[in-house]
């Protein structure tokens, strides 16, 4: 099983061939489009979902007492989310490299919370990577630059028995996405032998 997740930095309904070359069974897409227009070209066999928005600026998170809206989410949706199996992918738009002490939003207590539903970042434990430490970028910041500002914020996780089953985990390459126009984002890219 593929799982592609890529934050297309909008308009969908143009970039929507570059994304199915991948050839994912399940596509997480953050920022795709305004709803109607990729309804327009919309192909039978897709499968629509309802977006959730997890950026802690648009969230209104100003206070260190408020937790971010993924932690706000897990707790919503813990039962649902620990009834079997599930993914939860996309644009988080957070790192543990902006963790400020005693800040509810931190990342690495939505990390946490994640473990504690089973579930583990893909990227970090198949390259044996620490959160804040990754060696590839998922976003090219504000100048789409290769050797601009650059950050990890795009993120699959999976449930812990599927970890190791995982075969593959890449990263799209900065030339192929990002050069090439089409987002500020590289797509994860993961392999699952299930």
């Amino acid at each position: 099983m593929r799982i592609v997740a890529w934050n297309c930095n909008m308009a969908l309904d143009r970039k929507i061939e570059v994304l199915l070359a991948l050839k994912p069974d399940i596509a997480i897409v953050s920022e795709c489009a305004e709803p109607d227009r990729l309804r327009f070209r919309r192909k039978p066999d897709w499968v629509e979902s309802k977006p959730v928005w997890a950026q802690n600026a648009s969230a209104g998170i100003t206070r260190k007492r408020q937790a971010g809206p993924l932690r706000r989410a897990l707790a919503k949706y813990k039962e649902f989310i620990s009834a079997g199996p599930g993914i939860l992918a996309g644009d988080l738009n957070n790192n543990v490299i902006w963790d400020k002490p005693g800040w509810r939003n931190n990342h690495n207590l939505a990390v946490a919370a994640l473990a504690s539903l089973g579930l583990l970042s893909a990227y970090h434990e198949f390259h044996g990577e620490q959160q804040g430490g990754e060696s590839r970028p998922t976003l090219y910041w504000r100048d789409r630059r290769k050797d601009g500002l650059t950050y990890h914020i795009d993120y699959v996780f999976l449930p812990d028995p599927w970890i190791r089953k995982v075969k593959e985990l890449r990263l799209g390459r900065f030339e192929d996405w990002c050069g090439a126009g089409l987002s500020d984002h590289v797509p994860v890219i993961v392999d699952v032998g299930l």
